[in-house]
């Protein structure tokens, strides 16, 4: 096969109209031909980077590359399925060794970006967003990936006015408008969260983490039968989604109904059995049964995986009173207030807890009296002490859970190159076979 040219514009032809087996077999036919042929070994690993093979990805793009080690396009692929593998160093090398060959590469800084908050590494990776954005200030990638490294930095405001900008590029980017909605959720205005997350579900409407957290924002704003149908639908979509089935489980103990909950969190807890959230749920609908010793045998499984967990403490704290164990009691909601001061509710816990225990009883009330909290308001609009050991507390040991930061890396952030062939495409044909391309990436 002496001019592979013609051969190699049908493969990409195909490939950019997504028929992928045919470019594969005409890329292979390539290769046997001239096995060190640059363009095709490269796509032959896009094609695997597509069909989710990132390994695969890896070994044939590192082939391209052992041809020319320093195209920008391939250095930048192969940290994208690095990436997919959860490799995060060896992304960061790859892209780093674009970036030493093509310092304006705006899309490597971009990638840069995802794995350094991949890494935790918040700060680097803003930096390398804004050097992206200087050079590409239309970069729809960049802006929305900046808004989720604000948002792990507590910095909200300045999140929001990231995925805006991003959004003011593209009104239809659904990873914008759901990462802007659980920015709002964590600003505790629900109903503009939930009306991202809309947004989102129309741009895609089987996307099954803005349905979550949909369910989510409807339940903080106790619209729990919507959050449950919310819910319903992720799952019906992805039914071994453990974010949804714990969520799932904290709206039917809301709407009071725990043996379905106790049946989410089972589910939950059958694919993620260190769940801590599910856990600690869970022996709230056991302690609704009136299950007390199977709660508090829950609280303890999480707290053994998560020990500084001040609502497993407390909702411990308050099984062991029922079962009149008031020094354990006492023991748990002293350690959940040690860990959190303010904590409403182990502070009522242990007044209840007090009045149970003699042999504590008179140092406990000394502490109270040097630490006082205000009264709570009751629905009344009346002040209810939290000190009086006669009262029943109002028991809010549920806790509402954000899985914003859990299974499914959210916020979201998406590498340059995800999913389009068309910038590739063409800058090889603005070249001749393996020719330097123009920077840009699949």
């Amino acid at each position: 096969m002496a001019d592979v040219a013609p051969i190699f514009a049908e493969a990409m032809a195909l490939h950019k109209a997504g028929r992928l087996d045919d470019a594969e077999r005409i890329y292979g036919r390539i290769l046997a031909a001239q096995p060190k042929h640059f363009d095709s070994l490269h796509l032959l690993g896009v094609i695997f980077l597509q069909r989710g093979d990132a390994a695969a990805a890896v070994r044939q793009i590192g082939a391209a590359l052992k041809v020319e080690p320093g195209h920008i396009l391939a250095l930048n692929n192969r940290g994208n399925a690095f990436q997919q593998l959860q490799r995060f160093g060896d992304a960061l090398a790859s892209y780093d060794r674009a970036l030493s060959v093509r310092p304006d590469y705006a899309e490597a800084l971009t990638n840069r970006g995802v794995t350094l908050n991949a890494l935790r590494r918040f700060d680097e990776a803003l930096a390398s967003y804004d050097r992206a954005i200087i050079l590409r200030p239309d970069s729809i990638e960049a802006h929305s990936n900046r808004g989720n490294v604000l948002q792990e930095l507590n910095r909200l405001e300045e999140a929001l006015a990231s995925f805006d900008r991003a959004l003011a590029l593209r009104p239809d980017y659904a990873e914008a408008h759901y990462n802007r909605g659980n920015t709002l959720h964590a600003l505790k205005r629900y109903d503009q969260a939930l009306a991202s997350h809309d947004r989102a579900l129309a741009a895609r409407p089987d996307y099954v983490d803005a349905l979550t957290n949909r369910g989510v924002s409807l339940h903080a704003l106790k619209r729990y039968d919507e959050a449950l149908a919310s819910l319903d639908r992720a799952l019906a979509l992805h039914p071994d989604n453990v974010e949804a089935l714990t969520n799932r489980g904290v709206t039917l103990n809301a709407l009071k109904r725990y043996d379905e909950a106790l049946i989410s969190y089972g589910g939950a807890l059958a694919l993620c059995p260190h769940d801590t959230d599910a856990l600690t749920n869970r022996g709230v609908a056991l302690h609704e049964l009136q299950r007390i010793d199977e709660a508090l045998e829950s609280y303890d499984r999480a707290l053994t995986l998560r020990p500084d967990d001040a609502q497993a403490l407390s909702n411990r704290g308050h099984s062991l009173h029922e079962l009149k164990r008031f020094e354990e009691s006492l023991s748990s909601c002293d350690r959940a207030l040690a860990l959190r001061p303010e904590f409403a509710d182990a502070q009522a816990m242990l007044s209840m807890a007090c009045s149970g225990s003699k042999r504590r009883w008179r140092a406990t009330t000394k502490r109270w009296r040097c630490n006082r909290i205000p009264p709570r308001r009751s629905a009344t609009g009346g002040s209810r002490s939290m000190l009086s050991s006669g009262s029943t507390m109002s028991w809010r040991a549920m806790r509402v859970l954000s899985p914003y930061n859990r299974i499914v890396p959210t916020p979201i952030s998406m590498p340059v190159g995800a999913g389009c062939c068309a910038a590739i495409f063409a800058a090889l044909t603005s070249t001749s076979g393996g020719g330097k391309p123009t920077g840009q990436n699949i």
